[in-house]
């Protein structure tokens, strides 16, 4: 991933389809927060144009969200929800 390798294991609309069946299905488990927010999140890599990649092209979505702004004042790491 740190290389730009992105080429697909288990692609991201693939993952994303099985997801909303699981969520057709078993809406009581699919509407836990961890699973919902993992579904929006990998959603939002398809949206993008990312769903031929694999899902570890999650980390993109972190990268672009999560890394500029993780560097507080102080220097110091911290979650930026």
């Amino acid at each position: 991933m740190l290389a730009g390798d992105f080429a697909p294991g288990f692609y991201v609309k693939h993952f994303v389809k099985d997801m909303r069946i699981a969520r057709e299905k078993r809406p009581r488990w699919a509407s836990r927060s961890r699973t919902a927010a993992g579904l929006e999140l990998f959603e939002a890599l398809e949206r993008r144009g990312d769903g031929d990649r694999g899902i570890h092209a999650l980390y993109l979505l972190y990268k672009e969200r999560c890394v500029p702004r993780a560097l507080a004042p102080s220097g110091r790491h911290r979650i930026v929800t």
